[in-house]
């Protein structure tokens, strides 16, 4: 579930292009995620607010597959991985749907070990359509303590090219479980 801490928050600012200029499609990539997510325009037009945080929501709800956890290729990564998939199942005892979360195993969200608070998307160096995804944050004590939320470096060719409305003042926390 993804959940703002904004009271009034107007629902037509999720509808504002996700970065300027508008894309019909962007890549977010990020140092926590062994893969890259892709942002459709859901209106056929440009990418919005509200695609980049479903797209990402649904994203990490997905079940991990075996190769993704495998792609981690290090023993103690993949035991933080194990250890956010049991925090988040110990968050979820006594709630609805918890025996169904917990038999489906680890989801790709537990990749971001403890990493769920959006900051938002900031341009890359890369291509105009790949964009940093920005993360922070950690409520599982020892988890998060070794990755450090890096802070990417803009890309400023030019400044309407460096704005994104898809950012951290929407406080959003991207939650795993439910």
């Amino acid at each position: 579930m993804i959940t703002t801490h904004i009271p009034g928050l107007s629902s037509a600012g999720f509808l504002e292009p996700a970065v300027y200029p508008a894309q019909t499609g962007i890549t977010l990539v990020t140092p926590h995620l062994p893969w890259q997510i892709s942002v459709p325009a859901s209106n056929a037009k440009y990418v919005t607010v509200a695609d980049v945080l479903n797209t990402i929501y649904r994203t990490l709800r997905m079940n991990a597959t075996p190769g993704e956890f495998e792609a981690l290729r290090k023993d103690k990564l993949m035991q933080r991985v194990s250890g956010a998939y049991t925090q988040r199942c110990k968050r979820l005892r006594g709630h609805r749907g918890y025996e169904q979360e917990r038999k489906e195993g680890i989801k790709r969200v537990d990749f971001l070990i403890g990493y769920h608070q959006f900051q938002g998307i900031v341009p890359t160096d890369g291509a105009l359509d790949v964009w940093q995804l920005t993360i922070s944050g950690s409520d599982l004590p020892g988890l998060a303590s070794s990755r450090e939320a890096t802070k990417p470096k803009p890309r400023l060719d030019k400044p309407s090219q460096a704005k994104s409305t898809a950012s951290g003042g929407l406080g959003l926390v991207i939650v795993g479980g439910g």
